[in-house]
């Protein structure tokens, strides 16, 4: 009961702060367990869940929720965010070789917050390449490197930050001209299984680019991102200019229509397009077939999600890893169930009796295509499960009206 307490914890934490709550967790579950011995059923449960929230609140990453605020606030009064005045920042010559950076708190309205009472705090996470004073003044201390500054604001118990990429270039950039447009002008499709992400260049115009700092500016948290130059405090990417091109991977978790501001400013000029993705249903699915033991020894199978939608020409598989128990899948209409990935097989409809092979890692899994839009049930008579595959059209439901993918 305490591990599973304790591990919900541990898989609602940022990825950032794995390392560090992994230590606090390991002292925390010792703690509970020894505690254990001398306490009731009802004292260990509550000892278990207050010593998890204390795990949970001295990991410190990203944005701290100490004290959340009461369900019915009001949303005025909500400290929800904080934004810095620059997000991505080149600096050059005097007199722009240095920056003064301003950190602002916003309640939940998207309105400004008075700062009364609020503790103000920038912190170079480079102090080699870039300093910053307590008031948010930024001096490059070598040319040719970037730092991240890191702006928090604490009002009560409730911390919120913002981030700042500065880079001091060695030699004076010229910006004619900037474009995100991809192929496809203003539009560009991603057919994302799992996240999978899809290169977003930027071109650039002028002399001396490289080097400059490009900000891609994400409208909300379902847009992917490439983790060696995103904050977790900003919905942002900075990449990074190289012979008047830049690039980051952009994906989707979710589907539906996103904008993506590009910009970059140097010697106080900023220039900016932006470049609409339209981010569609994965187009592979893979239905999960569970064993869930009975109390009299026996043994029930499950399928989780038991529905699950796929775009036209989308693929379905199906996994069986019992060496001695066959497993076969039948369709209602096994006409529309056509061959899948090819290293699983080119057979078409009914899937016939498998078995699982250790030797052939292949084995294991069994897959059909789909591309005529509607419904699909299929069965498994050996282990009593039964589902449904839903095929969409999606010139019929994207932007925004396409069903919840599983």
């Amino acid at each position: 009961m305490i591990d599973r307490l304790l591990s919900t914890v541990v898989e609602d934490r940022n990825v950032y702060g794995t390392v560090f709550f992994t230590r606090a967790f390991t002292k925390v579950r010792a703690t509970v367990r020894a505690n254990v011995r001398a306490s009731t059923r009802a004292k260990i449960v509550a000892r278990a869940c207050v010593s998890a929230a204390c795990a949970s609140i001295t990991l410190g990453c990203g944005n701290d929720l100490v004290s959340a605020p009461p369900v019915n606030a009001d949303p005025a009064t909500v400290f929800r965010e904080v934004r810095l005045n620059h997000n991505v920042v080149n600096l050059t010559s005097a007199p722009y070789d240095t920056i003064s950076l301003a950190v602002t708190p916003y309640n939940a309205e998207g309105t400004a917050l008075p700062e009364t009472n609020a503790t103000v705090r920038f912190v170079s996470r480079d102090t080699l390449a870039m300093r910053v004073t307590s008031d948010g003044h930024v001096t490059p201390q070598k040319t040719g490197e970037a730092a991240w500054i890191v702006a928090s604001i604490t009002i009560g118990h409730v911390t919120k930050r913002d981030s700042a990429r500065v880079v001091w270039l060695a030699d004076e950039p010229t910006i004619t001209g900037l474009s995100a447009a991809p192929v496809s002008p203003d539009s560009a499709l991603l057919r994302n299984w799992n996240g999978s992400m899809k290169e977003t260049p930027v071109w650039l115009s002028g002399t001396n680019l490289d080097g400059v700092l490009v900000q891609y500016e994400l409208p909300d948290v379902s847009i992917a991102y490439m983790f060696d130059s995103f904050q977790p405090e900003s919905r942002m990417i900075v990449a990074s200019a190289s012979d008047g091109r830049a690039a980051v991977d952009i994906g989707g978790f979710v589907v539906g229509q996103r904008m993506v501001r590009v910009s970059a400013t140097v010697r106080g000029v900023t220039w900016v397009d932006s470049v609409r993705f339209t981010v569609g249903m994965p187009s592979f699915l893979a239905f999960s077939i569970t064993e869930r033991p009975r109390h009299d020894g026996t043994v029930i199978y499950a399928v989780d999600p038991d529905t699950m939608y796929v775009p036209i020409g989308g693929i379905a598989s199906w996994s069986n890893l019992s060496k001695t128990q066959p497993m076969s899948i039948i369709f209602d209409d096994p006409a529309r169930a056509l061959p899948g990935m090819p290293w699983f097989g080119l057979d078409a409809g009914n899937i016939t009796p498998w078995l699982y092979d250790p030797n052939n890692w292949l084995s294991m899994a069994r897959t059909r295509g789909f591309v005529t839009p509607g419904a699909i049930q299929w069965h498994s008579p050996e282990r009593g499960v039964r589902g449904t595959i839903i095929v969409i059209d999606e010139q019929t439901c994207l932007p925004n009206s396409c069903p919840p993918h599983s």
